[in-house]
C-alpha cells in the first residue's frame, strides 16, 4: 500500500511539473493567435516538448544542445518569445553579440514596448561598441520606465562617452526633477557646468542647493569657491562666512576664507582663519603651506648692503687668477711644442746623414768597378 501511495505521488507531481512547464511555453504568441486560435494539439505537442527539453539542458549546463533546440523550436513556432528570449541569452553568453541583437529586435516585433527587451537590446549594442544604438534603446526605456533612475544613469554616462555633455546634463537635469537629493546626479552637474565653463549655470544651480537647504554649510560651501574661481571674492567671503556660521568648526570654509584674504591681502584675518581651520583639522595639508607662506609674508625683511670694494676686489683675484692660469698653460704647450719639433728635427738630421752615407759609398763602389773595367781593357 504504501508503494502504491508513493508511486501515485511521483505521478502527480509530474504531471504537475509538466502541466508548468507546458504552461510557461504557451505564455508565448503563436502564430493563429492573431486569429485568437490555438493551433491543433498534434502541432503543439512537439514545440513545446522541445522547449521544454531546452530548458532542461539548459539547466544542466548543456549550452550548445539548448540553443540547437531552441533554434528547432523557432524553426517550427517562430513567434515562441521564451525561446527566443533564452536563445538571445546564450549568443550573449557565448560571445555572438550580432546574433543576439538579431534575436531581440525580433522579439521587439511582437513586444514593441517591452522595456526589458529593450535593456537586454540596449546591453548588446554597448557590448558591441555600437553607443549610438545603445542610446537609443535606453532614450525609449527611459520613456518606458520614466521613474528608473538607474537607467538616465546609464544613459547620462553614455552621453558622456561620446562627448555629448549637454545631453548628459540635461539627464541629470531630469534625474534630479525626480530625485532632487541624487548627490550622483548633482555632481556629475556640476562637473560637467565646470568642464564647458558654464559658470552663469553652474551659480545658478547651487543657489537652489542653498535655497532648498539655507542651513546646509556644504551648499555654501561649493557655492563660495565657485565665486572664489570666477574672481567675485566678496561674494565668496559672503557664502564661506554663511557656511561658518552654520558650522563654526568647518575646516574646509575656514582655510578657504583664509585664502581668499591673503588674496586681497588681508594678512592678519587670513591669519586668524587660517589658525582655526589647522584646529579644526589638523590633516589639511593646504592650511600648513597657506600658514608657511603667510610666515614668510609677515617676517620683516633684513636689507644686507654689499660692500662693492670686496666685490671689485674679488673680481679682480678672479681675473688674476684665470690669467696666470691661461699663462701657465700656454707655456707648457709652447715647452711641449718646441720639445716636440727639435726632437723631430733631430730625427730628421739624423735621416738625412744616414741617406748620405749610404749614398758616398755607393758612389764609391760605383767608381771603383769603372777603375776595374779600365785597367782590364
Amino acid at each position: 500500500m504504501k508503494k502504491n501511495h508513493f508511486s501515485f505521488a511521483i505521478k502527480l507531481f509530474l504531471c504537475l511539473w509538466l502541466a508548468f512547464a507546458a504552461h510557461e511555453a504557451r505564455a508565448v504568441e503563436y502564430p493563429d493567435s492573431t486569429t485568437g486560435t490555438w493551433p491543433a494539439a498534434g502541432q503543439l505537442e512537439e514545440p513545446v516538448q522541445r522547449y521544454y527539453h531546452a530548458v532542461v539542458l539548459e539547466g544542466n549546463g548543456k549550452i550548445d544542445e539548448a540553443a540547437r533546440e531552441y533554434r528547432q523550436v523557432l524553426f517550427l513556432t517562430p513567434a515562441n518569445i521564451d525561446a527566443r528570449n533564452r536563445l538571445a541569452a546564450i549568443y550573449l553568453l557565448e560571445g555572438k553579440i550580432p546574433q543576439a541583437i538579431e534575436q531581440y529586435q525580433k522579439i521587439l516585433r511582437y513586444q514593441e514596448n517591452n522595456p526589458v527587451v529593450h535593456h537586454h537590446l540596449a546591453h548588446a549594442f554597448e557590448l558591441d561598441g555600437n553607443y549610438r544604438e545603445a542610446t537609443a534603446e535606453y532614450r525609449k526605456i527611459a520613456k518606458l520606465a520614466p521613474k528608473n533612475l538607474s537607467i538616465r544613469q546609464h544613459l547620462a554616462l553614455l552621453y558622456r562617452k561620446r562627448g555629448l555633455l549637454d545631453d548628459a546634463a540635461g539627464v541629470y537635469r531630469g534625474t534630479l526633477a525626480i530625485d532632487a537629493e541624487n548627490d550622483a546626479a548633482r555632481n556629475s552637474l556640476i562637473a560637467i557646468y565646470l568642464k564647458k565653463k558654464r559658470y552663469q549655470d553652474l551659480i545658478a544651480f547651487l543657489k537652489e542647493g542653498t535655497n532648498r537647504h539655507p542651513d546646509d554649510p556644504v551648499s555654501h560651501y561649493k557655492l563660495g569657491i565657485v565665486y572664489e574661481y570666477t574672481k567675485k571674492y566678496d561674494e565668496a567671503a559672503a557664502e564661506y562666512q554663511k557656511a561658518i556660521e552654520k558650522k563654526s568648526d568647518y575646516a574646509k570654509s575656514l582655510n578657504a576664507l583664509g585664502r581668499l584674504y591673503l588674496k586681497t591681502g588681508r594678512l592678519n584675518e587670513a591669519k586668524e582663519m587660517l589658525l582655526a581651520a589647522k584646529k579644526a583639522d589638523p590633516s589639511l595639508t593646504e592650511t600648513t603651506l597657506l600658514l608657511k607662506n603667510l610666515h614668510e609674508e609677515l617676517r620683516p625683511k633684513v636689507i644686507v648692503k654689499k660692500k662693492k670694494r670686496s666685490s671689485k676686489r674679488k673680481y679682480t683675484k678672479k681675473r688674476s687668477t684665470s690669467k696666470k692660469k691661461y699663462s701657465k698653460k700656454k707655456t707648457r704647450t709652447k715647452k711641449k711644442y718646441t720639445k716636440k719639433k727639435s726632437t723631430s728635427k733631430k730625427k730628421y738630421s739624423k735621416k738625412k746623414t744616414r741617406t748620405k752615407k749610404k749614398y758616398t759609398k755607393k758612389k764609391s763602389s760605383q767608381t771603383k768597378q769603372t777603375a776595374t773595367t779600365h785597367s782590364h781593357k
